[in-house]
């Protein structure tokens, strides 16, 4: 590892350590980040919302977990950017690059991310 990069402090703890993110009124990213990202906050809150509610499977709790934390330090780290601002090319370039899905075609990337689109508006 590079001298000068720290390494990323996990963000997203165990279950059992993990609290009701729904009695939470504040969310802070600042020990997790060395540089502000608009947004992250907001991330933060989300993730651990969606976490939660998965509070009675450990097995699924573990392994979405471990699938938001990649993606939230990816984000935060790499893209500099909170997770509403992602492009459809910048989540292309994630998964490809830290989730070795080698076998998703750009077009079905864009096809679903175009449907989500809608969803969400709608």
């Amino acid at each position: 590892m590079n001298a000068k990069r720290k390494a990323p402090s996990p963000i997203l703890d165990n279950l059992e350590y993990l609290g009701n993110p729904f009695k939470q009124k504040h969310f802070d990213t600042s020990q997790y980040l060395g540089e502000y990202v608009a947004g992250a906050d907001i991330d933060l809150e989300y993730a651990m919302k969606y976490l939660y509610s998965y509070n009675g499977s450990s097995a699924t709790f573990n392994s979405y977990r471990r699938e938001i934390e990649r993606l939230l330090q990816w984000s935060w780290r790499i893209s500099r950017s909170n997770l509403m601002h992602l492009f459809v090319a910048q989540l292309f370039s994630f998964y490809t690059t830290q989730c070795c899905y080698q076998d998703i075609r750009s077009d079905e990337l864009v096809r679903d991310s175009s449907i989500a689109r809608t969803a969400y508006r709608q």
